[in-house]
């Protein structure tokens, strides 16, 4: 995402919390090799839907997983599982 690469990926754990489907990436179904195949298709015939993923996947990497958005609630988590050790 924060490379502004196209995204394939299984919809499995925490990815839907990362991407959204057909917004940012093409989640795909784990272990679905046609689903695959046709998403990768799909990026290769129309390199426009893979460059419009990508362009909206590094937005978000920006706007949600940047370090100055992540690092003050690293910090504020460990502070708190600090003062609950201590």
């Amino acid at each position: 995402m924060a490379c502004r690469a196209p995204t394939l990926a299984s919809a499995v754990q925490g990815v839907p919390e990362l991407v959204r489907a057909d917004l940012e990436a093409l989640l795909l179904p784990a272990g679905d090799t046609a689903a695959w195949c046709d998403g990768l298709a799909r990026l290769l015939a129309a390199p426009e839907i893979g460059r419009e993923l990508a362009t909206r996947a590094r937005a978000r990497v920006e706007e949600k997983f940047s370090a100055r958005r992540v690092l003050p609630r690293h910090i504020a988590l460990a502070g708190v599982v600090a003062a609950g050790i201590f």
